[in-house]
């Protein structure tokens, strides 16, 4: 069984939405967690501090992604940030993109008032307004996101799986292994092999994803030609014919796959920032800077850049 190519999270679209300036405090890995079993892929950026250049290194997020949405949290920083710079840079040069505001509610009612009304031209009317009770706060900002349509058209979110992710078939005592492509708390996908006469539907799979591995029932649902070869899809059962894991599965997968998930974008984007930065050292032409780095990570020349 011969290893196939593993694409970028790039390459594998859904909506992302990231949440600028939030920390931990204001929204904890839990909440990452649970908002991933809820469809929604989210993460956080910018964190700890600013950077000068966070309008241009938003705009690269957007090339690289392209279907996102930018929450921020216009509390965050001590510095000299002005959101709404930042929130209008990103207006004018991505008139459609989703933008929303998050801010910890003032003890006086006419201040929410005067936040809200400050940022209205970027995000309309509506606002996530976070209590100082943060046990309140998963459900509004679960249902802020909803609003803002950070679902997308998928139900689920879905991770690529690394080169030695697996799946072992049983069926009368044959065995079948594939390269399982990606995963999702409700599907899987993997390379078979051409000779592979597949069943309608297979009890305890066994599947090694990242380094996890559970067991799993599953239906076949699709298969089409690839590049790669039969890519074929299957769907997880429940022993009661529900469809998902049982609740053993799931316990196991889901902190599994919002790493993954985590990791492959995260990564992508760190290995963006940097050749961003490299590139500005090389280049008289600032205003094309997003442009080259798209170029150079298509194209993968990174031995031609400087030392940053």
């Amino acid at each position: 069984m011969e290893k196939t190519k593993v694409l970028k999270a790039s390459n594998f679209p859904s909506r992302k939405t990231f949440f600028v300036g939030a920390d931990s405090n204001i929204v904890p890995d839990i909440y990452l967690e649970s908002f991933l079993a809820l469809g929604l892929e989210t993460y956080r950026i910018f964190e700890q501090h600013s950077a000068p250049d966070i309008a241009d290194r938003l705009d690269l997020i957007v090339s690289l992604f392209s279907n996102v949405i930018f929450v921020f949290y216009v509390d965050a920083f001590t510095d000299d940030t002005d959101w709404k710079l930042v929130l209008h840079s990103l207006r004018q040069n991505h008139a459609d993109i989703a933008l929303g505001v998050m801010y910890t509610e003032r003890a006086i009612e006419r201040e929410n008032k005067a936040v809200e009304y400050s940022y209205s031209q970027f995000c309309g009317a509506d606002f996530a307004r976070l209590s100082f009770q943060r046990s309140k706060n998963f459900k509004s900002v679960a249902t802020y996101l909803s609003r803002l349509g950070a679902g997308g058209m998928r139900r689920t979110v879905r991770s690529l799986c690394s080169p030695q992710s697996t799946v072992t078939f049983f069926d009368d005592g044959t065995r079948t292994e594939a390269f399982v492509q990606d995963v999702s708390l409700s599907h899987f996908s993997c390379i078979v092999p051409d000779d592979t006469v597949i069943l309608k539907q297979y009890l305890d799979v066994v599947l090694q994803i990242n380094g996890t591995r559970f067991f799993a029932d599953c239906i076949f649902m699709a298969e089409r030609k690839t590049s790669l070869g039969r890519l074929s899809v299957f769907a997880f059962v429940r022993k009661n014919g529900e469809a998902g894991l049982d609740d053993a599965s799931l316990f196991r997968l889901r902190p599994k796959l919002y790493q993954m998930v985590t990791q492959n974008a995260i990564e992508e984007l760190k290995e963006a920032f940097t050749l961003r930065t490299k590139l500005l050292i090389s280049s008289e032409d600032k205003d094309s800077i997003n442009a080259n780095v798209l170029d150079v990570l298509r194209s993968e020349k990174y031995g031609e850049l400087p030392a940053c």
